[in-house]
Parts: structure tokens; sequence; C-alpha cells
């Protein structure tokens, strides 16, 4: 009921997001209209076994709005549209190759522009880091050469039916 949830594997971490090579972590999100929910879910590292579930610590998801805000602003400051939110997660920093021990991730489809982009956030709200990339449109794709190709091959076979008909006649 207008919840948002998915998971994302995240590596060799601990419960506070440290490395662990014992442990294969799994964030699992929940956002809905009372917050942000992070549980981080470690698993063995032959993955066959559970060993145990952490909530993020509470003092970084409070930051939640605060976080939301900052990267909106990022994208209307520069006059663009934010779009559509497809992730947003708290990732040790190393893995957004980043020097601090824990930052959020949010990824945004915009729309307008075709781009996807990954922004990097302190806990303060802070972009420290982002990345963009054009996402060709589907509608864009060029179907010329499929409708030259197409129209040669009915040409080609109005004449063959053509021939055919008058040589029968």
């Amino acid at each position: 009921m207008n919840s948002t949830m998915f998971w994302e594997p995240i590596g060799n971490y601990g419960r506070n997001l440290t490395e662990n090579a014992l442990i294969n972590t799994i964030a699992v999100v929940q956002i809905n209209s009372t917050g942000f929910y992070q549980t981080l879910v470690g698993l063995s590292i032959d993955n066959q076994s559970l060993e145990w579930i952490h909530h993020l610590d509470s003092r970084v998801s409070e930051n939640f709005s605060v976080v939301v805000k900052s990267a909106t602003d990022f994208f209307s400051d520069d006059g663009r549209y934010w779009g559509l939110c497809e992730e947003i997660i708290v990732i040790p920093g190393v893995l957004g190759s980043q020097t601090e021990n824990i930052v959020w991730r949010l990824k945004f489809h915009l729309v307008a522009e075709s781009e996807q982009w990954t922004l990097f956030l302190d806990s303060s709200g802070e972009v420290i880091d982002f990345q963009f990339a054009t996402v060709p449109c589907q509608p864009c794709i060029d179907y010329s050469p499929y409708v030259v190709v197409g129209s040669i091959a009915v040409t080609i076979t109005v004449f063959a039916l053509i021939i055919i008909i008058q040589q029968r006649r």
C-alpha cells in the first residue's frame, strides 16, 4: 500500500557497513508515507544461511528528507526536472568510490533529457559526486534500414508475381 521496496546486494560488509570478508550483505529498502527504512541482511559467504538481520541506524535514516530535498534541489537549481527517482539507498562509501564511511546513493531518470543520473550525498545532504549517462529512447531508434530492405523485398515480390502472371497468359 503506497510503499516502494527493493533490494540490492552490497557485498562483503557487516552491520555497520564496514568490510567483513565472512559475510555477504543485502540491503532491503522500504520507502512509504511513514519514512525510509533500510534493513541489512547478512548471509554466509556461500549465501546458504542467514547470519543476522540489522536495521540501519536511525541516526542515518532520519536524514532522509534532507537528502531527498538536496537531491531534487540539485536538479531544479540547474533548471532540470528531476524526473523519476528509481532508487534511494545507503551504501558503504567505498562502493560509490567515495572517502566517506557511508553515502546515500540516489538514481534518477530524467525523462525529458533522456538521462540517467546517480547522485552520491553525504549524511548532511551535500552532493559529493554524481554520474550521468544518456539513455537512448525507443522511439528514437532508426528504422530506415529495415524500411529500405522491406520495400525492396516487396518490390521484388510484386515484380516476380507480375512476371509469373504474364508468363501464364
